[in-house]
């Protein structure tokens, strides 16, 4: 199972899954700028064009090009994930061939609470809380982290939650220095801004 499929299935949050869904597009993207590092830019291009075609026939003209051009350590690897049907189907191929970790939804949470990007954590944070998976150091983490966004949805979490503690530890976002983040706290604390 993929990371973008346990997501929509098990968390069922649609805007983590379209990030590892990017993921993936992204990896192959790079294993393509890899490969023409080696073997001839122009063919390796044109394999990754026709790869994205619904057309059967590009595709499979794709797949033996690679066949053709590359060594068989190479195609050992990455034939397998190429002829596969959908990103599901390759991320379990490459799982395989790498032996890639099968995290569980939880984890794949806890990872993106963690993430550079402050739009993953907040999308975290947003399914953490439906799945009431939010442990009172996240939401802490959460309220205090840098960036206005993370800091907005940290406060609807710890309303949505309705723990008494939770709305309580949100007050000293009332004075926060973002002036959206302080509206929003006040908001939520029924206070006009």
């Amino acid at each position: 199972m993929s990371y973008e499929s346990i997501v929509r299935e098990e968390l069922q949050d649609d805007l983590l899954a379209g990030f590892y869904a990017d993921q993936c597009k992204a990896a192959l993207k790079l294993a393509f700028q890899l490969m023409a590092l080696i073997y001839p830019r122009q063919q390796i291009e044109m394999v990754q064009y026709n790869l994205q075609s619904t057309d059967a026939s590009r595709r499979a003209n794709a797949v033996e090009i690679i066949d053709n051009i590359c060594d068989a350590e190479t195609r050992h690897y990455m034939l397998p994930i190429l002829e596969a049907t959908n990103n599901q189907e390759a991320m379990h191929r490459g799982k395989q061939f790498f032996r890639l970790q099968h995290p569980t939804a939880h984890e794949l949470l806890e990872k993106q609470l963690g993430h550079s990007d402050p739009w993953v954590i907040a999308c975290a944070l947003r399914a953490g809380m439906r799945r009431q998976w939010l442990r009172p150091e996240i939401l802490s983490y959460a309220l205090e982290h840098s960036s206005p966004v993370v800091r907005q949805i940290a406060v609807a979490c710890a309303f949505d939650i309705e723990d008494e503690m939770a709305r309580n530890t949100c007050e000293f976002l009332l004075r926060d220095p973002d002036p959206d983040v302080a509206q929003y706290t006040a908001f939520r604390f029924g206070e006009v801004a």
